[in-house]
């Protein structure tokens, strides 16, 4: 039996900008790449090694279009998301628990699930 682990939810605001899976075009010499800001919680375990190993395979094969991460303490994480969300500055994609607050975040139109 082939079974598939799920090691991460992501999730992003309503107006992050689209990625496409497979590699854009080839950007002109004097167009800087998109800078898609990533947050999520510090764990340094496996799963972080795994999603920044993602992430640079990512960056490698998307000249046009580069993730940024950041990684922060737990309730450092949680604070700096709070204030993002009453600031209107959310990251572009950010890791997130399930739950009461995260369907009220979807159900303002806050993030995009």
């Amino acid at each position: 039996m082939n079974r598939t682990h799920k090691l991460f939810t992501i999730y992003s605001r309503r107006d992050a900008p689209n990625i496409s899976p497979s590699p854009p075009a080839a950007p002109s010499v004097s167009s800087a790449p998109v800078k898609i800001t990533f947050w999520n919680v510090e764990i340094n375990d496996l799963r972080q090694a795994l999603l920044n190993q993602s992430i640079q395979a990512f960056n490698q094969t998307h000249k046009a279009v580069q993730i940024v991460p950041y990684f922060y303490e737990v309730e450092t994480y949680k604070a700096k998301l709070r204030l993002s969300m009453i600031s209107g500055k959310m990251p572009d994609l950010f890791y997130y628990w399930t739950g009461e607050s995260f369907k009220y975040m979807v159900d303002s139109q806050i993030i995009a699930d």
